[in-house]
């Protein structure tokens, strides 16, 4: 069963070709951060700006009680001197600076929208770290010799997710994109190792579990698909560079996700029918997430077409395939 589907027109692919900057070499650019242990414990609560404490106490709390102590070394290296100050702010709502270890909140941010905007601030803080002149963030970092960033849009999705999912009470999110993206790139890696990853400022480690299902180039792209979503909303791209960052990243998510499953498959880990229960059900997840009411980034012949690129064309495997596609769409 084949299936050759154009979903975009030469002349745009040729826009967008341009549009992106030249590849980085992720062999040789992005690294694993040496963290020194500084702290390891909190020294005083009273330290803390007075507006802020109990929404840090309650962070602390939060942290500590859903994370292993060893994924937290950066948290402690920053806790006790992180300093918190209200200023007027052109852009964000908040941001963590890295290098002065310090939280900058609008000083006219209404009192409701304060806690949650703190808690996403916060988990940047426990994630980053600073050395060698280089910026270290959950997933974000500076490349080792063209100091360009890369990984922010993978960053502040799951920075967001672990905010949302730690403090329900939070206000509408600024990256409803990212969140869904790395919600699924979560289900691919396991949410234990995800986290991990996160808390000690791991892009390197995260590319080195997304080489087991796909090539360098592959991951660059996508990374940098997500990075690139959020300037639209900063008049930086068009909506067509938009929905096509998107389809990307969900495409790529998708396909590695079919991979591992191939994998665990082909050396007998899982029957037939768990890979096809897995995989199908996926497929539906993804498309939940995906599809709203004015944009579908993963139509159904893409499921397809994905499907057979991944396990290749032959009559066993196109059994396969339309079990399924047929499971799938059961669910919807």
């Amino acid at each position: 069963m084949k299936t050759n589907i154009h979903f975009i027109n030469q002349s745009i692919l040729c826009e967008l070709e341009n549009y992106f900057s030249k590849p980085i070499d992720l062999k040789t650019e992005v690294t694993t951060p040496e963290i020194e242990i500084k702290n390891s414990s909190i020294e005083d609560y009273n330290m803390f700006n007075p507006v802020f404490r109990s929404v840090i106490k309650d962070f602390i709390v939060i942290l500590t009680k859903n994370f292993p102590r060893e994924d937290l070394k950066n948290f402690y290296n920053n806790i006790n001197g992180l300093k918190l100050k209200t200023k007027k702010l052109r852009e964000a709502s908040a941001h963590y600076k890295i290098d002065k270890n310090e939280i900058e909140v609008e000083k006219d941010l209404k009192p409701s929208n304060i806690n949650g905007i703190l808690f996403h601030e916060l988990f940047h803080m426990a994630s980053s770290t600073y050395a060698n002149g280089r910026r270290y963030s959950g997933f974000s970092q500076r490349t080792k010799s063209t100091k360009k960033i890369i990984g922010n849009g993978i960053n502040e999705g799951y920075t967001e997710l672990l905010a949302h999912r730690y403090y329900p009470q939070i206000f509408k999110s600024s990256y409803v994109e990212e969140c869904g993206i790395v919600l699924h790139l979560e289900d691919l890696i396991g949410k234990e190792e995800m986290s991990k990853l996160y808390l000690n400022a791991d892009l390197n480690g995260l590319i080195n579990r997304l080489r087991e299902y796909t090539k360098d180039e592959d991951i660059l792209e996508f990374i940098t698909s997500v990075d690139q979503i959020q300037d639209y909303y900063l008049n930086k791209s068009t909506k067509i560079e938009f929905l096509y960052n998107i389809k990307k990243a969900y495409r790529f998510i998708l396909r590695a996700y079919i991979k591992k499953q191939e994998i665990e498959y082909s050396n007998g880990k899982i029957s037939k029918q768990e890979f096809i229960n897995k995989v199908g059900e996926y497929i539906y997840l993804i498309k939940q997430t995906s599809h709203t009411d004015k944009n579908n980034y993963i139509t159904q012949f893409e499921v397809i077409e994905i499907l057979e690129s991944v396990l290749g064309e032959n009559e066993v495997n196109a059994n396969i395939t339309q079990k399924v596609y047929s499971m799938y769409s059961e669910r919807t």
